[in-house]
């Protein structure tokens, strides 16, 4: 489960361009980071145990910062040219990077998704 939360956590951390190339053209790039992130974290009893409580804490500041943008009245931080100009995607990205820091992970791509997509 560490290899997904590290895939999500790089995913997060990367600037917009390259979090575009993660995924199919046809795709909406933030709702699928978005997707991933609930999912990782949904498994979180799995991994939790294996990191520090500095990085659960930095993870749960993460969290918060994406659930703050949910819902439809925050609908345009979730088109893809939001991930490009929005200042709340740019917090994401620094938040991101701070459990890669912690974690010492790479700030790089980490790599198409894995995933099934269906498109037009």
């Amino acid at each position: 489960m560490l290899s997904k939360l590290k895939w999500i956590i790089q995913a997060l951390a990367v600037p917009a361009a390259e979090q575009v190339r993660l995924f199919p053209d046809f795709v909406n790039v933030a709702d699928e980071l978005a997707l991933i992130w609930e999912e990782v974290l949904d498994g979180r009893e799995l991994w939790e145990s294996m990191v520090s409580a500095d990085i659960v804490l930095a993870v749960r500041k993460l969290d918060d910062k994406i659930l703050s943008i949910s819902g439809e009245s925050n609908s345009q931080v979730w088109a893809e040219k939001a991930l490009y100009e929005s200042n709340h995607w740019e917090e994401i990205r620094g938040l991101a990077v701070v459990v890669a820091e912690k974690m010492n992970w790479p700030i790089n791509s980490p790599g198409a998704a894995e995933g099934i997509y269906i498109g037009p």
